[in-house]
């Protein structure tokens, strides 16, 4: 069978665009993977909330003296790398302290 150089070339330039096509839905699938990867290993910001628990005639008094919508603001600014490294190294101090009572108190109750 004689193919002409015209045809030859269109059906490289298929096969080329084929593998092509492949190989980024490989690599965009990849991407999609170490992306979800790094998601998974940040961690999650803390937020505390604390409030003193009110009484039954605390509560009635405060929802009839505050019957307008009320509107709670959350603002934030974001942190340079430094204030970042600060906040770690401080998370990290304060996971270990909250660890050493605890393992002390296994210690001590494996030991009596």
């Amino acid at each position: 069978m004689k193919t002409s150089l015209t045809t030859k070339s269109l059906l490289a330039i298929a096969s080329l665009a084929a593998v092509i096509s492949a190989a980024s839905a490989f690599q965009s699938n990849s991407d999609k993977q170490t992306l979800n990867a790094n998601v998974a290993t940040q961690k999650m910001q803390k937020v505390v909330v604390s409030a003193k628990r009110m009484s039954a005639e605390e509560k009635l008094s405060f929802d009839l003296q505050n019957s307008a919508m009320q509107t709670v603001v959350i603002s934030a600014k974001r942190l340079t790398a430094e204030q970042k490294i600060a906040m770690d190294a401080q998370e990290r101090a304060e996971q270990t302290m909250a660890a050493k009572p605890i393992s002390s108190a296994r210690s001590t109750a494996i030991k009596g």
